[in-house]
């Protein structure tokens, strides 16, 4: 999959870049309004990004079309089923793959706790 990412970057940046704008026209870009900020749009554009590369055929060098890729990306969060959150990192790694440093759980579904966020509609979980 890493592999895959690498070989398909630019395909992802410029998605990114277009997600981006569509949410700023749109006016639906920012925390601080209580919208998706900018890292919680590159993580839904890497998260779909991720599972639109993971299923392409071995050997396919040619990247997919923009268009494309923003019509995936809509449609797939148009479908998603909200408020499972969507997270680039599961919690659930087995133990050998988890780092004892970050052992604390940072995010609590049913609220509760300093890592909650309550009855959140749309949770949007960041890798650190």
């Amino acid at each position: 999959v890493l592999r895959s990412m690498m070989q398909h970057y630019a395909t992802f940046r410029q998605t990114l870049v277009h997600v981006k704008a569509w949410a700023k026209k749109h006016g639906i870009y920012g925390s601080m309004m209580g919208y998706p900020g900018g890292v919680a749009w590159t993580i839904l554009t890497a998260f779909y990004c991720r599972e639109r590369f993971s299923t392409m055929p071995s050997g396919s060098s040619a990247p997919p079309s923009i268009g494309s890729m923003l019509a995936g990306f809509f449609d797939t969060w148009a479908k998603w089923q909200w408020p499972q959150p969507v997270e680039l990192i599961s919690r659930s790694l087995p133990t050998e793959q988890q780092n004892p440093a970050l052992d604390a759980e940072v995010w609590h579904p049913g609220g509760g706790g300093s890592g909650s966020t309550g009855d959140a509609i749309m949770p949007i979980i960041s890798p650190a």
